[in-house]
Formats: structure tokens, C-alpha cells, sequence
């Protein structure tokens, strides 16, 4: 794989959490493993034309606000 590619996502591959459907009335195993085979990745999926992309710091040190920070100033 080409490294300059190798984050690139094609939306239409990933799931909607729009669409994902959870059954109240099943236990939490349940719910949990309907959640994973709907949503298939839930590190990566999308909400409408939007991609959520989650990731986790390598150091632990940066919080959601420094994260947040970051996010406004390379508006």
C-alpha cells in the first residue's frame, strides 16, 4: 500500500450510525454485538456526508480540550 494513501476512506464504504438499529429490550451482549456487526468499524464510520474518525493519543497526555484546541485553530 502506498503510505501517501493510507488514510484515505471511501465514504460509501463505511457505515452510517444513522442507520444503525438497536433493540432495547436485548441485554447489553446483545446490543453490543448487533451494534459491532451494524456499524462493522466503530473507529471509523460516518454520519451523513461526515467521516468520524476516533483515535487515541500515543502519550495519554492530551485531553479532549487540548484536542478541541487544536481542531479551532486549524479551522
Amino acid at each position: 500500500m502506498d503510505l501517501e494513501h493510507k488514510n484515505e476512506i471511501n465514504i460509501e464504504d463505511l457505515a452510517d450510525i444513522r442507520d444503525v438499529d438497536i433493540d432495547p429490550a436485548q441485554d447489553r451482549e446483545k446490543r453490543m454485538q448487533s451494534f459491532i456487526a451494524q456499524i462493522k468499524n466503530p473507529l471509523c464510520y460516518r454520519y451523513g456526508d461526515y467521516v468520524v474518525k476516533i483515535s487515541f493519543s500515543d502519550d495519554g497526555n492530551r485531553t479532549i480540550e487540548d484536542c478541541f484546541n487544536d481542531f479551532l485553530h486549524h479551522l
